[in-house]
């Protein structure tokens, strides 16, 4: 960790400095295989043996969604393969040429030819598992396996839920704000900067009501373990520490009064609505509460925030997503931010929301020639 004097402004709000432990690595066919042995499966086909195009989910292992998706494919009968980042390098073989791509994995290969559609989730390069003997191969490591998820993205035209580039661009939080606002939704005032003065103009103009937040994903992993830099409301005590945003850009954000949260999860043209209520109603951000402290209740979103939430996702070209909302004590809605690699066991469990069936059905209508990103 760095000293105080270099230190970043956000890692001060980390949640736990020490990280999170992620959990062993283990292999994308296991899941597969284990549920094979345990339920009756009519279309199953062993490894080796697919010669019809298949649904290739690419994430990670600790993704519980993908487990969903992946059980709910094979109550159906429908054979696919699932590929984790940690399957990179040492479980996994790629081959490149101007015949094409092939990937292999076990005994599978996978080629644009036998694959239906892509489900893009957490397929990260910062849990791909290098065995390296020192900083200049990992780093070598890390520089060529980099670019495996734009190769992919060129080299299989299937359908993609959603497309890496996609994927990429909809993570950008200054212009899902902008599109918001254009498209009628309430916004609260922000700033991004690294410039301590500015900062500051932003807190007084504000009244000193403002959170501070990461510009990108609040978790991040490295070398296995998670970290989280929740957004957080500033204290007066914070204001001293704001040089140290030079060394690092930082999201202020006006604090919006809250009745509740919405979770909006968007399928292809279909929308699941929860809302979170959480006790401290001056709370500044639900993930730093433990998912059983937060109630979940199915909401009737009103039509009209339904599809901007569709008109939205249409826009960042995402097939799948989740928009979160404040939903203020006056009734007013104000758009915080949008999901593109949206989570949603949590909320599907307590709702109700058949939402890994309605995954499962927009996957196998694109692999039949629908809707593609």
């Amino acid at each position: 960790m760095p000293n105080n004097k270099s230190q970043p402004f956000l890692i001060r709000f980390m949640e736990c400095p020490e990280g999170y432990d992620i959990g062993p690595p283990d292999t994308s066919l296991d899941l597969r295989r284990f549920i094979n042995e345990r339920i009756r499966i009519p279309a199953y086909r062993p490894p080796g043996e697919s010669a019809q195009p298949r649904p290739l989910i690419l994430s990670s292992i600790n993704d519980r969604e993908a487990d969903w998706v992946g059980i709910e494919l094979m109550k159906r009968g429908i054979d696919y393969l699932r590929i984790n980042s940690e399957d990179i390098s040492a479980d996994i073989g790629i081959t490149c040429t101007d015949a094409g791509i092939r990937l292999c994995i076990g005994d599978e290969r996978v080629t644009p030819s036998n694959t239906s559609v892509v489900l893009l989730r957490r397929f990260s390069p910062a849990l791909y598992r290098f065995e390296c003997s020192g900083q200049l191969e990992l780093d070598l490591a890390r520089r060529e396996w980099g670019r495996l998820l734009g190769i992919l993205g060129r080299s299989f035209s299937c359908p993609w839920i959603n497309h890496p580039i996609a994927m990429r661009s909809a993570a950008d939080k200054l212009q899902q704000l902008t599109l918001a606002a254009g498209f009628g939704f309430s916004v609260p005032r922000t700033v991004v900067t690294n410039e301590s003065q500015e900062a500051l103009e932003f807190y007084t103009a504000c009244g000193g009501e403002v959170i501070a937040k990461v510009v990108t994903q609040h978790a991040f992993l490295i070398d296995g373990r998670q970290y989280d830099i929740c957004g957080r409301r500033l204290k007066k005590e914070d204001l001293k520490l704001l040089h140290s945003i030079r060394h690092v850009p930082v999201m202020l954000q006006e604090f919006v009064p809250k009745q509740s949260e919405i979770r909006i999860t968007v399928l292809g043209e279909k929308v699941f609505s929860t809302l979170l209520k959480i006790p401290d109603l001056y709370y500044d951000d639900y993930h730093r509460f433990p998912l059983t402290d937060i109630e979940k209740h199915p909401y009737r979103l009103p039509q009209k925030l339904a599809d901007l939430c569709l008109r939205m996702a249409g826009e960042l070209n995402l097939s799948v997503c989740s928009i979160d909302l404040i939903l203020t004590p006056g009734g007013e809605y104000v758009f915080l931010e949008v999901n593109q690699g949206s989570d949603w066991h949590w909320l599907e469990a307590e709702t109700g929301h058949p939402i890994t069936g309605t995954l499962v059905d927009l996957l196998l209508r694109a692999s039949e020639g629908g809707h593609e990103q």
